[in-house]
């Protein structure tokens, strides 16, 4: 669309959902048109916001109608809030839709390799599972971005949010606002059962913090402020206790705001899923990557294998290790962790002529299989090739973007590599997220 076309209402009936979560209908010409909201059979009318010679893309003005089998939304902010895609949705449409719409992506995006029919695994629950939320703060109490804008939209209570943070950021407000903030990102410790925080600021001031610790509630146990620069312990240690494996007990003790799946409950599915592709073996020499604080790595070690586990992020890697060292003894398998940068590529020490670690069981050996869960970009091309080059026989990606794991699947496959397992695992109930597993073998 050119600037000096001005937007026109058009009526549409939404006909199925897109992988991402947009309403797919069609324009009177015949093209194909994504909208920002709506679900199948709701009429909406909407101005288009980008214009091609194929499709368009439109933002939803008012909805005409609503869909016959339309639910009754579980939040009174879903029509403004962005958190959430699919409160209208019974959640076995949800599921249904989500799912369907991820299989038909990767299936065009990973250019003719072939992909069995995938086992679809519901979240444990549609509501009260997330344990971690990003609030972003303004002129009102905190809250979350509006649909398709920047602007916070106060959010009193949040039904996704487990029972301890779901009033959260109206907990948080007065302190938010005494200090400035832009945003705050907030934990549930299941521990100690209290809210870890880490409150952003365009620039610390101490001072101004102490003065607001009054306004912090009682159960906000560590917060912590960051600007551009640094970051100011203001309550507590700065940590949020994480449990990896509960027999034995190992808690990782991580910084506020560092990286985890966004609910235990959920994440505990993911988990099982991941163990039961890896078929462990007693002895089984394992190679993880991306592995974090060790979320998937300590689960696979009680199962069995001897894990070795590799980590860009420092920080992850100390919690992990220091995690590992307060234990006296790990059942069954093996673990260690190594901090590397994986971007690029695999380190030198763990490239095939080098074989495994010197501290493997046998020395010089390879590993039997290797399980990747890569951030949302997926796999770098030198990565692949090194992963490639190894003498593993399984491979189990773990990947919260669908398009791009099918991207580096294609690029797998042309290696000869064969898709065995196709897994979804619903971890982020009510919005357009899916969590994909692939086993490959060759």
């Amino acid at each position: 669309m050119s600037q000096s076309e001005s937007p026109e209402a058009i009526q549409l009936t939404v006909e199925r959902l897109a992988h991402g979560g947009d309403a797919i209908a069609h324009l009177p010409d015949g093209r194909i048109v994504f909208v920002d909201a709506g679900i199948p059979g709701d009429v909406v009318e909407v101005e288009l916001v980008q214009s091609r010679k194929k499709f368009a893309r439109a933002r939803m003005l008012r909805r005409i109608s609503a869909a016959a089998d339309a639910a009754e939304s579980g939040c009174v902010h879903s029509e403004r809030c962005g958190g959430c895609r699919f409160q209208r949705l019974s959640y076995e449409d949800e599921l249904t839709s989500k799912t369907a719409a991820a299989a038909e992506a990767m299936t065009r995006i990973a250019r003719g390799v072939e992909l069995p029919a995938a086992r679809v695994v519901a979240a444990v629950a549609s509501s009260g599972v997330r344990d971690r939320a990003r609030f972003g703060c303004g002129d009102a109490s905190p809250g979350f971005r509006e649909r398709g804008s920047s602007r916070v939209v106060a959010i009193d209570a949040c039904p996704m949010l487990s029972n301890g943070l779901r009033d959260a950021g109206a907990a948080l407000a007065d302190f938010c606002n005494a200090v400035g903030a832009t945003e705050c990102s907030v934990e549930w410790d299941h521990q100690r059962s209290g809210i870890v925080a880490l409150v952003h600021v365009k620039r610390i001031d101490p001072e101004r913090a102490r003065r607001a610790v009054h306004l912090l509630p009682t159960t906000a146990l560590d917060i912590v402020l960051a600007d551009r620069l640094q970051r100011f312990v203001l309550r507590g240690t700065g940590v949020v206790h994480r449990l990896m494996l509960d027999a034995p007990e190992i808690v990782a003790k991580c910084a506020a705001g560092s990286f985890a799946q966004s609910g235990a409950r959920n994440a505990e599915t993911l988990i099982a899923e991941v163990v039961r592709l890896a078929e462990v073996e007693p002895g089984q020499r394992l190679l993880e990557l991306f592995a974090g604080s060790g979320a998937l790595s300590f689960p696979l070690a009680r199962a069995g294998a001897w894990v070795h586990a590799v980590e860009g992020e420092g920080a992850a890697v100390g919690a992990a290790m220091k995690a590992l060292a307060s234990t006296e003894s790990l059942p069954a398998g093996g673990l260690t962790f190594t901090g590397a940068d994986l971007s690029e590529g695999l380190p030198q020490e763990l490239r095939r002529h080098s074989g495994a670690p010197a501290n493997a069981p046998v020395a010089g050996e390879g590993f039997d299989t290797l399980v990747c869960d890569p951030p949302r970009s997926g796999l770098s091309r030198g990565l692949i090739d090194d992963i490639c080059a190894l003498e593993v026989r399984r491979l189990i990606y773990v990947s919260c973007d669908p398009g791009t794991q099918a991207r580096d699947l294609s690029l797998f496959a042309a290696r000869g590599w064969t898709v065995r397992e196709h897994v979804f695992v619903d971890m982020f109930p009510r919005t357009a997220h899916i969590e994909s597993l692939l086993l490959l073998t060759r």
